[in-house]
């Protein structure tokens, strides 16, 4: 939707608030066709009225479908039916596997006493979708693929903890010295240093296994992977159109009462959520926030919702000017009246951030960010004590998720607060703009998320922020910084590492390098078809949970 459109939609949302009257349907709306790819025939997502088992889900263009690839939302939400992990989080956000827990992929995992060999047994007889063995050495060669520098894989700082990891970041090798087949069912890990987060962590897709005919035709397999978990593809990757899924029938864990996944593509979530009603979707993962005052009119008791962990943010090109002074970013952070746009732009779908780390994880502190606190006149004093910002200040944002209206409210607090007349604009479509973002051809303030890969504050700090990580966008660099993560990886228990991981953390938000703007929640969206629908840990759809009708 275009943000002029959006824009207007707020105004009369906020001015029938104000008299006491409800928003309209969104149903009532037509659908806003030039925000969305060219979309499926009808045949590709339809289901039968009857009560077949095929079901279509809302889904983005992914940037990749190989799973030491996948490491941003899109791809993530679509191979999830694919694999099986070797753990999944439960309630308590603690990594569980075995017999117990049909979903997971590992029968036991032991850690040795100096917290550095790792020694996991897979479950007996599963195989991937082309029957090939599910064994140890499927793994060690996913991990392999995926922490050679030369594959340019997104998820190669996950390998980083393992021993010979270096080695094979100069050159020296292409093979992990830390990873050993001890038989077809066991693999041993071995890591450089304890790192405390590590079990946990394979829950990530990094850590997803790799059939022998991935790596003789990797291009085929990024269009039509072959993974171990409950779907396996019906056909190729449909580019901006679908992704088709049908169950697999010699799946070991949990049988799935869906028989047939159509993930439709969109570029426009309001475009999707317009589908929803109409009866041409089944399943929206997160329901555009710009719509909230429609859900309970138009989806009732199929508006579902769950905590998150998502962080939303805003990024700093810290090593360029302005940017480069910690009091120009702390009063960029003060000047943002977080409780207004939380309450009149998200409709209270979001809370206000005042942490890097979310709070449904261990080790987050109410209030911990200081300069998270709304203080305009602070926050102008230590702009002008800086010198302020010279020329257009350029705000990036990926177009049709519904980033539009809140990402111009921040800029209208600047402007407001700061004084800073000139603001501009950048937009991209979804793909195009985290290929922008990750290659550092940006220009000012970027929109981001982080929802936990696995349950630690590590997961947050280290990835957004640790000196060299793939994901730390603003190339912020802090010794100090580093040193603690390194401490509490380091660490003999969980609670020695949440506090060193806190020390870290107000270091971090002392130098601003990223904005917190929003804790989310997840605001799911089903049609009457569909019963036990739920989302794991990382928020993502458990499919092998959800029931269709008859």
């Amino acid at each position: 939707m275009h943000q002029s459109r959006l824009l207007s939609a707020l105004l009369t949302s906020l001015a029938l608030l104000a008299s006491g009257c409800s928003v309209g349907s969104a149903s009532s709306t037509a659908a806003d066709s030039s925000g969305s790819a060219q979309m499926p025939s009808a045949s590709a997502g339809s289901h039968d009225a009857t009560g077949d088992k095929s079901i279509a889900v809302y889904a983005c263009e992914p940037k990749s479908l190989t799973s030491t690839n996948v490491n941003e939302p899109c791809g993530q939400d679509t191979i999830t039916f694919l694999y099986t992990p070797l753990v999944q989080i439960d309630d308590a956000f603690n990594p569980v596997f075995g017999d117990q827990y049909p979903d997971t992929a590992a029968s036991a995992i032991e850690t040795s006493d100096d917290l550095k060999t790792i020694t996991i047994t897979l479950k007996d007889g599963w195989t991937f979708h082309n029957g090939e063995p599910m064994d140890a050495d499927s793994f060690i060669r996913a991990w392999t693929y995926g922490a050679n520098p030369k594959n340019a894989q997104e998820n190669l700082d996950f390998y980083r903890h393992i021993e010979g990891f270096d080695d094979v970041q100069n050159g020296s090798t292409t093979e992990l010295s830390g990873l050993k087949a001890i038989d077809p069912r066991t693999i041993q890990v071995t890591l450089k240093t304890p790192f405390a987060p590590f079990v946990g962590s394979l829950v990530h897709t990094a850590f997803f296994p790799m059939p022998k005919a991935a790596l003789e035709d990797l291009d085929a397999y990024n269009e039509r992977p072959i993974g171990n978990g409950p779907f396996k593809m019906a056909d190729s990757w449909q580019h901006d159109r679908s992704i088709d899924m049908v169950a697999f029938e010699d799946y070991k864990g949990k049988r799935p009462d869906v028989r047939r996944v159509t993930n439709r593509i969109y570029e426009n979530t309001t475009t999707a959520y317009n589908d929803l009603l109409a009866g041409n979707l089944d399943i929206i993962e997160e329901l555009p926030f710009e719509l909230a005052d429609s859900y309970e009119t138009d989806l009732g008791d199929h508006v579902v919702v769950l905590p998150a962990t998502t962080l939303n943010y805003l990024g700093l090109p810290v090593t360029k000017a302005p940017f480069d002074d910690k009091r120009i970013r702390q009063a960029l952070a003060m000047a943002i009246d977080r409780k207004t746009i939380a309450k009149a732009i998200w409709r209270d779908t979001m809370a206000p951030a005042d942490d890097y780390v979310n709070p449904r994880v261990g080790g987050y502190r109410e209030g911990a960010c200081t300069y998270c606190e709304y203080n305009p006149e602070e926050a102008k004093k230590l702009f002008d004590e800086a010198g302020g910002i010279d020329g257009p200040l350029e705000v990036w944002f990926n177009s049709g998720a519904g980033h539009e209206v809140w990402v111009e409210a921040v800029a209208n607090d600047w402007k407001k607060n700061l004084g800073i007349d000139d603001v501009t604009f950048k937009t991209l479509n979804t793909s195009d703009y985290y290929q922008k973002i990750d290659s550092g051809e940006y220009t000012g303030p970027y929109r981001r998320s982080w929802s936990a890969d696995y349950p630690s504050m590590e997961n947050y700090l280290s990835p957004l922020m640790g000196t060299g990580s793939e994901k730390n966008n603003s190339g912020y660099s802090n010794p100090a910084f580093d040193a603690l993560l390194e401490q509490g990886n380091g660490a003999a228990t969980l609670e020695e590492a949440k506090q060193l991981y806190q020390q870290a953390d107000d270091l971090a938000l002392e130098d601003m390098p990223l904005i917190p703007v929003s804790f989310g929640k997840k605001y799911s969206g089903t049609s009457e078809r569909i019963s036990g629908y739920d989302l794991d840990f990382n928020g993502r759809i458990k499919i092998t949970e959800v029931m269709v009708k008859e």
